[in-house]
């Protein structure tokens, strides 16, 4: 198993050298490794315009030089997309432009909610229907037409959450994660393996 979601400091949300990163995998006899830089243009339209958009061409270069001096490692550049709607053209332009290894389709952030990161996702609204409200959004992404391989945490909208209760369980909506499931099964994608947060039973 390898991990192919990683963040280093080209994303604003992380501080970590991507060498560190590949020392650690070789050390771990780890074959490959994966970075999937942030380029949140959902984010960028609601707003957050200085820290969001990776600078894909950096990117590209750093991953073609990390490359060179490290030849007993495959190094994968891949990218993940905050999807919304409005952005899909945009995303499906840099797939165009940028050799991507591979694209993650995430969903951080809801037009009228912004980010499950920010306790405002949260206000006017009960932890059930915020939660639903997620994972309708999650079953509009797995569906959205651009070229994406992987659907990316679906359990993101109950990382920040803490206390009882704060859960995200399957049977409580499994009407939508059967049909977010039978979509990602229909398209040929693949569902990210993540375990800084989790869905239960």
């Amino acid at each position: 198993m390898i991990d192919i979601h990683l963040h280093s400091k080209i994303s604003f949300d992380s501080e970590e050298e991507p060498q560190n990163y590949i020392n650690r995998a070789v050390d771990l006899s780890v074959p490959a490794i994966g970075f999937s830089e942030h380029y949140d243009y959902d984010a960028y339209l609601d707003g957050e315009k200085d820290i969001t958009l990776a600078d894909l061409d950096s990117y590209s270069r750093s991953i073609c030089d990390l490359r060179k001096t490290n030849p007993d490692i495959d190094i994968l550049k891949g990218v993940e997309f905050g999807y919304r709607k409005e952005a899909v053209n945009h995303y499906q332009s840099l797939i165009n432009e940028y050799d991507f290894d591979y694209v993650i389709n995430s969903l951080h952030t809801l037009p009228d909610r912004g980010d499950c990161y920010h306790d405002r996702f949260f206000q006017n609204s009960t932890l059930h229907d915020s939660y639903e409200s997620y994972l309708k959004g999650v079953l509009e992404s797995v569906s959205a037409n651009y070229d994406f391989q992987i659907v990316g945490h679906i359990g993101y909208v109950c990382r920040y959450r803490n206390g009882k209760n704060s859960k995200l369980i399957y049977s409580d909506f499994a009407d939508i994660f059967d049909e977010i499931l039978k979509n990602i099964i229909r398209r040929d994608k693949c569902l990210e393996i993540n375990t800084s947060c989790g869905v239960s039973g």
